[in-house]
């Protein structure tokens, strides 16, 4: 963590940090409850798991553009003017 930050970055530097842990596969010591809930997703044909599929990861990929230009964005400082 920073030593010292903005007063209004604080609050997402907080958020961005608890993303990480939460997202982090090691947060929950080996044992990954998504992969249960993720079994069930995969029930049919297999064109329609790589058509679900292919959709989820399009959602994510565009999640992490946004969140890449909301980043470059803040560390810009273009905000503070």
């Amino acid at each position: 963590m920073p030593e010292k930050e903005a007063p209004p970055l604080n609050s997402t530097l907080r958020v961005i940090q608890t993303l990480r842990t939460s997202c982090s596969s090691t947060a929950n010591r080996g044992t990954d409850s998504s992969e249960v809930e993720a079994s069930g997703l995969w029930q049919g044909d297999s064109f329609t798991n790589r058509q679900k599929m292919c959709k989820m990861m399009r959602g994510f990929h565009v999640r992490t553009i946004t969140i890449n230009r909301a980043m470059g964005y803040i560390s810009s400082g273009d905000h503070r003017k």
